[in-house]
């Protein structure tokens, strides 16, 4: 799902707008954000929070948007078949 030639930014580099995630049941979210810094992106990460006292975020990767496109929020299915952004007008 993520495209092999965009480079996710780092966490405390990001500038979220809209994210969703998606609870996998086994003590992690799969999440989808909305990424206005450096480069327009929907950013992926898994987040663990299996143990409470030190979750972890994992970047999964990236989708550099378009035409110079600002997106707004985004969302997406549990399999990534469907994932659907708003435009910021």
């Amino acid at each position: 799902f993520a495209d092999p030639t965009c480079i996710s930014c780092s966490f405390d580099s990001l500038a979220p707008h809209g994210l969703d995630g998606i609870n996998k049941g086994d003590g992690t979210w799969e999440i989808a954000v909305v990424n206005h810094f450096d480069h327009e992106s929907i950013e992926f990460y898994k987040l663990n929070i299996t143990n409470v006292t030190m979750p972890t975020l994992t970047s999964m990767g990236c989708v550099r948007l378009v035409n110079g496109d600002i997106h707004n929020d985004v969302s997406f299915n549990d399999d990534y078949s469907e994932l659907v952004v708003t435009l910021w007008f």
